[in-house]
């Protein structure tokens, strides 16, 4: 096991780290006036990611102050630190928010030589942000962030510090061979799991850790981020549930990176960080729309019932004028109830709660039901609302939620179009089916289609006299996903009309036409 071990080359690792690690890294060196005070620092070199965090471009071998003008002026202190550590002294870990940025960092520093220093970053900006808007009810976002370090250049001369930063970092880090063997694993990773290293080393970390999904189904070993990094010589991000060695279990955000040496997968790199806080936080906004939705639903829904009353007389002969500004606020009571309902299934979504009853069915008599409710509003409108001849197919998913999708496209159609009319038809593929509804209303103009599945993302236009919530595409095409389909704009134009389009599973029995 001690030649297995011996045999993976650590320079590589490091290298791999440093390549592929989340946090930004900085090596520079220090500029001092006469009188040894820190006025400016040069790149040296940067991670990959450092344009990504910081914004700055092209940063090796220039000045701070040539890159972010006024930083002696917005971050003194910075400097100060920095040169500070630079000339010998103690490493520093700190937060600081720099101006001309408008981004707030996380920040470790240390000095691998005089006048040199190495910096170690996160862009907590976000991390920020969540925790002013949740400070006034209480709910405390504790970024679980800690430093991944790495040297690239002479590994042999500085193996050691690097180790050390290795074994100081926050975040859980773990490093397998090809068979999943572990091979590193630093001290957060003893925190968080509760094994010592002496017990997980040359252990399989399979076996060792187990990993679940949110719904406690375990995850086979071959769909574990570590084997899919092996498997597929990819990094692989995603969010799991880890069990310590106490059996509890904790959320964990992973990625995992193979290890490659001279072409050959040798192994793979997994870090990992607790992100408890942000579960908590992400279920307690889920819980307040919900309650919200729900005490809120209630009176509209009865304020709704009790103005459809009173315009169909049941109160007495209703004044003629007041029942314009009664069906007025019938509507709005209206938009409001589809606000919240839109509101509660979108909260049901993000916490996966949204239940679906999946059967095998007709998309033909599901879409001719919905088209046979809405030709009174076809009729209303002038509009023409027709279903394409096609071959019946038998299809799988829900056909509730089928319902609710035609329903929104359709309504949607009908919002955007005010001469021609509606056409609902479909495509029948090896796999699943697409069904597709055209209208000839007032298009979309291309810069505005990706922003349409957004969430509360309203076209606007002088020609559209209703208005809706801007969850409506979002949420259908996340039901739609959830039965293994997808929905999509297929095409539009402005003043020809548009076409929207999603895809269903076909039933196994799918060749079977209806009789």
């Amino acid at each position: 096991m001690d030649n297995q071990i011996k045999q993976v080359d650590f320079e590589n690792i490091y290298i791999s780290l440093f390549e592929n690690m989340l946090d930004g890294l900085a090596y520079c060196r220090m500029v001092f006036d006469n009188q040894e005070q820190p006025v400016d620092f040069i790149y040296v070199k940067v991670s990959k990611n450092f344009e990504d965090l910081t914004g700055l471009k092209n940063a090796e071998g220039k000045k701070v102050s040539e890159l972010i003008p006024g930083i002696r002026i917005s971050n003194p202190e910075l400097l100060k630190t920095y040169g500070r550590v630079a000339l010998g002294g103690k490493p520093e870990r700190f937060e600081t928010y720099v101006k001309p940025l408008a981004r707030w960092f996380l920040v470790s520093v240390y000095s691998p030589q005089k006048n040199f220093f190495m910096a170690i970053f996160q862009n907590i900006t976000y991390q920020k942000q969540t925790a002013k808007e949740l400070a006034n009810s209480a709910i405390a976002a504790r970024n679980v962030m800690e430093d991944l370090q790495a040297e690239k250049n002479k590994l042999d001369e500085i193996k050691a510090n690097d180790e050390a930063i290795l074994e100081s970092i926050g975040d859980g880090l773990v490093a397998v061979d090809q068979n999943a063997r572990v091979i590193f694993m630093n001290d957060a990773t003893e925190k968080l799991l509760g094994w010592k290293k002496n017990n997980v080393i040359g252990k399989s970390w399979f076996e060792t850790v187990p990993m679940e999904d949110e719904k406690g189904n375990s995850i086979p070993n071959d769909k574990r981020p570590v084997q899919q990094a092996i498997s597929h010589r990819k990094t692989t991000t995603t969010t799991y549930y880890f069990t310590r060695k106490d059996k509890t279990k904790f959320p964990v955000a992973i990625t995992a990176t193979p290890i490659i040496l001279k072409g050959d997968v040798v192994g793979a790199i997994c870090v990992y960080r607790d992100i408890t806080k942000e579960k908590e936080i992400e279920n307690a906004k889920t819980e307040f729309v919900s309650i919200t939705s729900h005490e809120l639903r209630t009176p509209l829904t009865a304020i709704d019932g009790l103005v459809s009353m009173i315009l169909d007389g049941e109160y007495g002969v209703v004044n003629q004028g007041l029942r314009q500004p009664l069906k007025d606020i019938n509507a709005s009571s209206e938009r409001l109830i589809n606000l919240l309902n839109d509101l509660l299934n979108l909260s049901r979504i993000q916490a996966g709660k949204l239940e679906y009853t999946v059967s095998e069915f007709s998309i033909l008599d599901v879409i001719t039901e919905a088209v046979h409710l809405l030709q009174p509003l076809s009729r209303q409108k002038g509009l023409s609302l027709t279903i394409a001849k096609f071959e019946p197919v038998i299809v799988k998913g829900d056909p509730n939620k089928v319902r609710e999708i035609l329903n929104n496209l359709i309504g949607n159609s009908f919002k955007f179009t005010d001469k021609g009319g509606i056409t609902i038809s479909t495509k029948v593929l090896t796999n699943k089916v697409e069904i597709h509804v055209s209208d000839t209303g007032i298009g979309i103009a291309k810069e505005n289609q990706d922003k349409l599945f957004g969430q509360f993302q309203q076209l606007e236009s002088s020609q559209v006299k209703e208005s809706g919530t801007g969850l409506g595409l979002h949420i259908s095409r996340e039901m739609v996903r959830k039965m293994g389909g997808d929905l999509w704009i297929e095409k539009s134009e402005i003043g020809t009309g548009s076409t929207f389009a999603f895809s269903i599973q076909k039933a196994k029995r799918s060749s079977d036409t209806l009789k």
